[in-house]
């Protein structure tokens, strides 16, 4: 089996992929921008046209109204999700459920690798390691 190192050269066909691939992903961020700036434009917008059509003397008793539904619909919709992750917390966040395999020793290890312990204690304890062949 041949190990080979990327050069640089590749083939003209992955190239153009990789090219339509970066294209594309910039012109999603670019579109995601614009919608976020044309969101922020409109919502400004939006809330001059909420105040002027339903701040009047006449419909404020209707306004007052329809946020005090919707500000309670968010107090019992937050309660319930807190309550919700409140139990799961409780119920399964204390759980130590992962199973971590045995400790090898590096006897095993020699044994295994049919290598010597001393270098075994030099691949674990040393920084920078060359080897002179592959050990697998």
């Amino acid at each position: 089996m041949h190990n080979m190192l990327i050069d640089g050269r590749q083939k003209r066909r992955i190239k153009i992929i990789e090219s339509i691939i970066t294209v594309l992903g910039w012109l999603y961020m670019l579109g995601f921008f614009v919608y976020t700036i044309l969101t922020l434009v409109l919502w400004y917008f939006n809330i001059n046209y909420i105040y002027n059509e339903l701040f009047f003397m006449q419909n404020i008793f209707d306004t007052l109204k329809i946020i005090s539904v919707t500000v309670i619909a968010a107090i019992v919709a937050f309660t319930i999700m807190l309550g919700w992750g409140q139990y799961n917390y409780q119920r399964f966040g204390n759980l130590d459920r992962r199973q971590f395999p045995k400790a090898v020793s590096s006897d095993a290890l020699a044994e295994y690798f049919k290598i010597p312990i001393q270098q075994v204690e030099e691949l674990q304890n040393n920084k920078w390691i060359t080897l002179e062949k592959t050990i697998v």
